[in-house]
């Protein structure tokens, strides 16, 4: 999963050098030039979508309608259901033991005590693919867990992700499944938040 999401990652980068260069290409010529690109970078990636974000027009696909264990990405969901709450992200959060992961067991530089801001978790979330820091955001959610979960379900068929299914924000369950095509939805919601972008 970690080389989709790098796979993912290299080619949100090269579609967004396209649309830059947009102004000096027109625009079936910018299409053009990434959908070569990619095919250039021979995926390794099992599942891959690539998506012209202005138009929506599908660059490049490969098994893009798999349901599949999504891992780490799962985070993107947690910080866009987490942001829509508006809840204060300078609130402080305490890291407590019910955050640790007691499926796969990795490790974490978040200590029980460990004390943080919502924003902070957030943003150590997302660049670290910090699980304890999901899990604590997603138990100080109101009502909990659960109730955060349910949110996240709810919010992805509110994009259309009718073959997405959460169990947790971290993703480390391999309950947590999507498609490529899904995954499209998420990343193109997921950008239009400022600090997601960030």
């Amino acid at each position: 999963m970690e080389r989709w999401f790098a796979a993912l990652i290299a080619v949100s980068a090269l579609a967004g050098n396209a649309v830059a260069a947009q102004s000096a290409v027109d625009r079936s010529g910018a299409n053009a030039a990434v959908a070569a690109k990619v095919k250039e970078l021979k995926l390794k990636s099992t599942n891959a979508l690539v998506v012209d974000q202005i138009n929506k027009r599908v660059l490049y696909a490969k098994k893009d309608e798999q349901v599949v264990p999504i891992a780490s990405i799962t985070k993107l969901m947690t910080a866009l259901v987490l942001l829509e709450a508006k809840l204060p992200l300078n609130e402080r959060i305490v890291i407590g033991r019910e955050d640790y992961d007691r499926v796969k067991r990795q490790p974490s530089r978040l200590a029980a005590g460990t004390v943080m801001s919502r924003g902070d978790l957030l943003k150590i979330m997302l660049m670290a693919s910090e699980n304890r820091a999901a899990a604590a955001l997603a138990r100080t959610y109101p009502r909990g867990t659960a109730a955060f979960v349910t949110a996240m379900n709810q919010k992805a068929l509110e994009l259309g992700m009718s073959e997405t299914r959460f169990v947790d924000s971290s993703g480390l369950s391999d309950e947590n499944v999507s498609t490529a095509r899904d995954l499209a939805w998420l990343v193109d919601a997921a950008y239009r938040q400022p600090l997601i972008r960030e």
